[in-house]
This record gives C-alpha cells, structure tokens and sequence, in this order.
C-alpha cells in the first residue's frame, strides 16, 4: 500500500498555547520540518491569527487562559475555511470525556503532553495529506458534477439489476424526466439496453461499450436515434453502469442533407459555380467542367469573366450586380464562351450568401444550365408555327403579326404602306392536270420569283393554296407601288420549268390597298386588297388593280399631290398672303393674319383647302408650318424696316406640330431668334382639335410662352365639338367666331342671338373676341354695338400679297 506523502515546505501552522516556552519548543521543531508557523497565547488571539494567517493546520491547547480549548475549536470551525482544517488538540489531560468533547467540537486528532515529537511530525503529516486528497476530491466532484449538468448528453447510472440510481438534467430534458425518475428502471427508456449490455460483456470481457447506435423513444411514442455508450464503475465493490445517451437525431439529417447536397452537387446537369465575396471561383461541381470545357483546378480562384462572351455590354452587368445587390439574387439568359471558345446561351440564376450576423455577402451561388438545345428546339417550333413549310416563307399568322405591325408603325410615323394580294391565275389546272407535286414545284418557283420582285426589306407571305401577300413599306409615291406590281406580273408571267415540263400559262393577277388610304385595319384591309385582286382578274389576269376605280382614283390623285408637295417643300414654292385685323373701337389695325399659299408651277395658286388635310396626314404640315414662321418673320422684319406700322403677325399652327410641344417651341424660338423679333410679335392660333386632346405638356409649354409674350388664339370657335370647360384649361388670349356664324348674321337671327353669347362667354373670360368673315357694313355694326373687340374680313380686305397689302396700308391709313 503506497504511503501517503506531502511537501511540507510553505504549510503553515498555527501553534495556540498559554506555554510560551512550549511554544518555543512547538515552533522550533516544526520550523526545523519546513514549516511556517505563528503563535497565540489565548484564544482570542488564536481566533485572530486564524483569519490573517490563514493556516493549513492548527495545534491547539485545551486548557487556555481566556476560553477552553474546545470552544476555540468550535469557533474555529464556524470561520472560513475551519471546516477543512485539522486541528490537533494538545493537552495534558487525558480523561475520556475532553476526548469526546474534542471531537465533538470538530478536532481531527488529539496528542497529550509531554509530546512525543515522532508522533506529532507523523500525524500532522498524515492530516495535511488527508486535507489535501479530500480537497482534491471535493474539485473533483465539483468538476464533475458541472460537466454533467452542462452537458447535452444524458448520462445515467443504473445498477447492474438496471434500476437508475443517478441521473443529469440533460436525461431529464431528452427523456421528458422529472426529479423522482431516478426511481424509475431503465427499461422504461430504453428497453433491453441492460440484456445488450450483458450479451456484448459475456462475449467481449470487457466492461466498456463505445457508441453504438441505438433508437430509442420518448415517452411520448415519438422515436430517435441515439448513441450510446456505457462504462463499468464500482462502489463498494458494487459494480454499476454509466450510460451516455446522446441525440444524433438532428446529426444524421444534417449528415443525409450533406450527403444528399454533395450528391446533388456532383451528379446534377447544371452546372454550379461558387465564389466568395470578392467573385472568384471558390468551387464548381463536375456539371460546369462538363459545360464549360475548364476542370475545377483550372477554374478556382478566377472570376466567372473567365466565361465571358463579349456578347454583353457592361450595361447588362451592372444591372446584373445592381439586381444582386438590392434582391439577392438574379436570374436570366446569358451567352458565355466555352474553354474551346464556342459561344452557347445558359440561363443562370445567382443568389447571395449572406453573413447572419453582419448581412455582408459571404458568397455567391450560380446555377445555369446549357441551354442550347432548348433554345434551337424553341426556335424550331417557333420557326415551323410561323413559316410556311413549303415555300420558307411567312405563314399566315406571321403575316397577320407584320401586318399588325405595319399598321402600328403606319400610326405612330404617319408612313403609309401598301397591302398587295397576289393570285396566281390557272394554278388549279396545274393541280389537277399535272398532280399536287407540280403544284408544289410551282408555288415554290413562284415564291422565290416574288422574294427577288420584293427584296429582303418588304414582307412576302403566303397565305395557303396559291395565295400570296405581300406589305411594302417606306414608298412615298405611287409610282413605287406600280413598278413594284409590274415587275412582279411580269416575273410570274415568265415560263416556269418544272421537271422537264414548260408551263407558260401561268400569271398572277394582283390586287392594291393603302394604308391609311383605303381602311387602317387588318380585317378591312385585306378585304379591300382582295376585291382588288378579284378585279385585277375580271380585267383578263396578269395585271393589278387598286381598290375600286374610285379608290384608284383617289389614291392616284393623293399620292401624286403628296410627291408634289414634298417637291413644293424642297423649291419653296409657298408664298403667303396677309389679311389685316381692325380694332373696332381705335380703328387701328393691330395685326395681320398670315395665310399660305401654293403657287403650282402647272396648276397655279392651290388654296390650302386642298393640300393642308393631307399635309397633316402625312406629317409634311410640320416642315410647312415652320416655313410659314420663317417666311412671315421676314415679312415682318421687312415691314417694319420700310416704316410699316405692323404691331403682330398671326400664324396658323396645327394640333398635328404640337404633338411634340417641346421640339416645336425649340425651333418656334430659334426662328424668332434668327430674326431678331420677340414673342410679341407673333401670335399663334389653334383649332379645338388640339384643345380636345388636352395634353399637359402642350398647356405647360404655352404657358411659359405665354409669360413671356406670347398671344394665343383659338382659330373657328364654334364649328368643332370641344367641350366649354376646356377653355378653363388651355391659356387663350383671343378667341375667334367662325365666319360660318358671321356670314349669316342678316338672314339668321338665331345666329346673331349665338355671336352674342359667344362675344359674352369670351369677355367673362378676360379674352378678346375677333370677328371673321365680315363682309358688309350691316355685319360690322351689330359686331360694333354687341362689344366684339376685333374684325377681319373681306369688308376690310382680302387675303393680299405682301406688296398689295402695303398699298391697302398706305391708303387706310392716310
């Protein structure tokens, strides 16, 4: 049996004694054993000492001055720390009752006088190792029972009968315990544990099971896996058995999702790309290696540019990282470039990984996929759904699309195109004399002859059996579309050789619409072209006809005045002629209106009647408006320099220039500028369409004009369909009655009861009201006595030159 030993360097020693020469003798005995000691003559002192020396034993007389030897050892005891220091009690008595009373009082050992100096050096040695071993193993326990309160495994201790002497919190939570379970036997929780644990110590001799896995249950039924492990201890020389019981329910499905994760990872096609927050590769699966051409050693630690195609400008991805960065992720198609440096389409999609705590990205994911075959099958559906599969060209309901599209460009860019449909004459006598095969040979010649007529940049379109479409954009005369349809009656006229056979009676009879002429939708349109065609073929085939004689007519007549007035546009051959305006109360003239004329180098002077409405159809009347300005600016600027007193010119301005206000005031400003003249020297007069349309931006940009000068009139009050309270909205200085209402004054009292009203509603207002169409003095009295503020009309003067209006001015106004 191994001795017990302890260093006895640095233990201190308290020696209590009323001796002092005892005390010298205690002390230098036990200094010369490596002790510290300090020393006390009566118990109070003794209590004292205790506290400041702090010592690891104390040697105590039993008989002392003050208090007795066992009331020091009891109050001792009472101290911090007492509890666990021995005290020897050292006296001369050596009755039975001091003994008892001693250990009573917590004495740990007791030595009579005269000491026997062996003895006291053995049993003070032996009690601080004592002390030692028991603090030792109070740490011990404390330790242990810490680890197992805070462990998450439940550990019991059961006998070897299996009933549960001990157990953690931990078991107490896994196995829904409360405290009397200890009671309890194990076979409650886990059934049959004690008969394996028996079978495996027979078979293996040992006493010690390490993890194996065990599912258990709840009380409640509910089932889990658990690892269990089990160690053989004894107390007193009972064997019992600890049993950690840990929960791996919760690791084995993180394990199967990291095992269903990488299985996913590594057999899935898409292809995955990691990368960490700075975007280089930190892993790719084999899916990408396979997509991309790059293994995974040849892709880490670059930047998924190394995929980039060039196809995308650095617009796509920075709305790319701007969508990452707001959402978290994107998703979209992608072209890339291969390690081989082919180019393919992927639809990527990306999502961030983020710090839970911070919310910083931590790393990027982005799965795509090769989409290349899809794309070609969808291309292919596409392409067999919207093209005729024999003749390759658009089907049906491809044409339907374009033509849709044609009509929506026609509205918004005012161009208009012509719808043709052409028939090929005889074709069913090829079909039932020769087969359906040479039918086929046929269209498909026909189809290619027509793509050749048309060209690339018109569309051509077969509709079924032999009927064919064709839509021809961007003409502007109706030449083009003549020579178009020529050509094509004159190509399918031509022989077709089709295996060896010639057939040379084959022609196509077509027939013409025109958008917007003749209708401006699909429905009406096709049916009009193919009238037309019918007619085309009543005149004997192999010719084209326009929609009706009259259409033809009208739009032969339309599009030759279009080409004219585009050529008047490009020789300046507008003029205008001015007609003077009368204050009725001065009798001053306070403006000239300026009005357009056509001078036709063939047919004369065209009035505006007929060329204004298809000028505005066709967009032409904003290049004619602007030479309206500029030429009414030179006048001004002319007049004024001959000593003209012309205070303001007005112009005509249509609804069709202010459909983009804001460029019409740019270059209505620019030409005011060139001439040096300011925004009061013009006034400018609208109809009611443009008040109908009440567009904002055309009332906010009057209105700074208006700030600054400008006048604004509203042109043939009355005779549209505009409600009263627009003109609420609009900023108007002037507005003037139509001269239907004028010219019947005299034989239409209901008109004069209108032109009162009119006069009233424009004062209440704040507007002034003009007058035209004044053509005798009858009508200028009644303006004069209702209050009307200005008259123009034939009374005064018509519509002159410049050169004859400045002989009126000089003889009215001398």
């Amino acid at each position: 049996m191994n001795k017990l030993s302890i260093n006895t360097e640095y233990k201190k020693i308290l020696l209590v004694d009323d001796d002092p020469v005892f005390l010298m003798m205690l002390a230098q005995f036990l200094n010369g054993h490596h002790y510290e000691t300090a020393n006390a003559s009566c118990g109070i002192e003794a209590l004292r000492l205790f506290q400041e020396f702090k010592p690891d034993a104390v040697l105590l007389d039993g008989d002392l001055p003050d208090l007795s030897g066992i009331d020091v050892c009891q109050m001792l005891k009472k101290l911090a720390n007492g509890d666990t220091t021995p005290v020897i009690m050292v006296t001369a008595m050596n009755e039975e009752q001091f003994v008892d009373d001693a250990f009573q009082a917590g004495a740990s050992d007791y030595i009579t006088k005269p000491i026997h100096w062996a003895v006291l050096k053995n049993r003070l040695s032996y009690l601080l190792q004592v002390k030692e071993a028991t603090t030792a193993l109070q740490f011990s326990e404390a330790r242990k029972s810490a680890i197992l309160n805070a462990t998450a495994d439940a550990v019991i201790t059961v006998t070897e009968q299996g009933d549960i002497i001990d157990l953690n919190p931990a078991a107490q939570q896994i196995f829904c315990l409360d405290e009397a379970s200890p009671h309890m036997h194990i076979s409650g929780l886990i059934p049959s544990v004690m008969t394996m644990i028996q079978n495996y110590k027979s078979e293996s001799g040992i006493t010690e099971l390490k993890a194996i896995r065990y599912n258990a249950e709840h009380p409640q039924g509910e089932r889990f896996t658990t690892e269990l492990s089990c160690s053989q201890i004894w107390q007193h020389k009972t064997p019992l058995y600890t049993l950690t019981i840990r929960d791996i329910s919760t690791r084995e499905a993180h394990e199967e999702a990291m095992r269903l994760a990488s299985s996913v990872f590594n057999n899935t096609s898409e292809a995955i790309i990691i990368t960490d927050h700075e975007n280089r590769i930190h892993s790719v699966n084999p899916a990408f290696s396979k997509i991309t051409g790059y293994s995974e050693a040849e892709a880490i630690g670059h930047s998924p540019a190394l995929l980039s195609s060039g196809r995308h400008g650095d617009d796509f991805y920075e709305q790319m990282w701007q969508t990452l960065k707001t959402e978290g992720s994107w998703q979209g198609e992608i072209w890339n470039r291969r390690k081989s440096g082919e180019l393919y389409p992927e639809w990527l999609s990306i999502n961030t990984v983020r710090n839970t705590e911070t919310h910083e990205a931590v790393r990027y994911i982005g799965l795509f996929s090769d989409i290349t075959q899809r794309k070609k099958y969808e291309e292919d559906i596409w392409y067999q759904a919207h093209y005729d599969a024999l003749t390759d060209l658009p089907n049906r309901l491809l044409f339907s699309a374009k033509l849709q599209e044609a009509i929506a460009k026609q509205k918004q860019e005012a161009l208009p195109f012509a719808l043709l449909f052409i028939d090929l004459d005889r074709f069913k006598e090829v079909n039932d004399s020769l087969g359906h095969s040479f039918g086929d040979l046929l269209l498909l010649e026909a189809a290619q002859r027509l793509q050749q007529v048309f060209g690339r940049n018109n569309v051509v379109a077969r509709l079924g059996g032999d009927e064919f479409t064709a839509i021809l954009s961007g003409l502007h005369t109706v030449g083009e579309i003549e020579s178009y349809a020529e050509k094509a009656t004159r190509e399918l006229r031509k022989p077709f050789i089709l295996n060896g056979e010639e057939l040379n009676f084959i022609s196509g009879s077509i027939g013409i619409t025109l958008c917007p002429n003749d209708a401006k939708d699909m429905e009406t349109l096709l049916k009009h072209a193919d009238m037309a065609m019918y007619r085309a073929k009543e005149a004997g085939r192999n010719t084209y006809r326009f929609y009706t004689d009259e259409m033809n007519q009208h739009a032969m007549h339309r599009i030759r005045l279009e080409e004219e007035l585009r050529h008047a546009i490009k020789e300046q051959q507008f003029q205008l002629h001015y007609q003077p305006k009368l204050d009725l109360i001065t009798q001053q003239i306070v403006c000239v209106e300026a009005l357009i004329r056509w001078q036709h180098p063939e047919k004369g002077m065209v009035s505006p009647m007929d060329f204004i409405p298809l000028a505005e159809e066709t967009g032409l009347i904003n290049e004619i408006g602007f030479i309206v300005l500029e030429l009414a600016c030179q006048q001004l600027q002319t007049w004024r320099a001959n000593d003209f007193s012309i205070k303001q010119i007005a112009v005509n301005v249509s609804s069709v220039q202010f459909e983009e206000p804001e460029a019409f005031f740019a270059r209505f400003n620019q030409i005011l500028a060139e001439h040096q003249l300011s925004k009061n020297d013009i006034k400018i007069e609208i109809t009611e369409n443009l008040l109908m349309k009440q567009n904002e931006q055309v009332i906010n940009q009057l209105n700074q004009h208006r700030d600054h000068g400008l006048s604004v009139a509203i042109d043939d009050f009355g005779t549209g369909y505009s409600s009263l309270s627009y003109l609420q909205v609009f900023p108007l200085d002037e507005l003037k009655i139509d001269q239907s209402f004028i010219r019947h004054l005299d034989d239409a009292p209901r008109n004069k009861t209108l032109v009162q009203a009119i006069i009233a509603m424009g004062h209440a207002l704040n507007m002034k009201v003009i007058a035209e169409g004044v053509e005798n003095q009858s009508q200028m009295d009644f303006l004069l006595a209702n209050g009307c503020d200005v008259a123009q009309g034939y009374l005064l003067s018509r519509p002159a030159s410049a050169s004859e209006l400045e002989v009126w001015l000089k003889k009215h106004t001398t």
